[in-house]
């Protein structure tokens, strides 16, 4: 979530080291001061699903099912070919890199939530 650093920065106000803000300030990026991409690894987690992207590979996890799907996003926008068996080596480091990730997130305020489409 780079909006609030973002907006921060833009505002002059110095965020604290002391409060960690989960994002990165993109006015460098916007304005020509940095080049490439703001962030080595995207994460992502959304009901019963989740993911991690690094470059062109996008790692897909389903919880319910335990499907995990690999995908080129440069040969494979839409994300229809599962590639896991063939590059298991990708596969495992973007896995490795999700559970680190998922580990350092503090525990969610709530526990008991379902997905929209089981709502009655």
């Amino acid at each position: 979530l780079d909006i609030l650093p973002t907006v921060a920065a833009a505002c002059g106000v110095s965020t604290s080291e002391a409060l960690p803000l989960d994002g990165v300030d993109l006015l460098p990026y916007l304005n020509g001061e940095a080049s490439g991409a703001p962030h080595e690894a995207l994460y992502w987690k959304l009901a019963e699903y989740s993911a991690v992207r690094v470059g062109r590979w996008k790692l897909l996890r389903e919880s319910r099912s335990g499907i995990a799907r690999l995908h080129d996003l440069e040969t494979d926008p839409g994300e229809q070919h599962d590639l896991s068996a063939e590059h298991p080596d990708v596969f495992q480091d973007l896995s490795a890199r999700y559970a680190a990730w998922d580990r350092s997130l503090p525990p969610r305020a709530w526990t008991n939530i379902s997905p929209i489409h089981q709502m009655k």
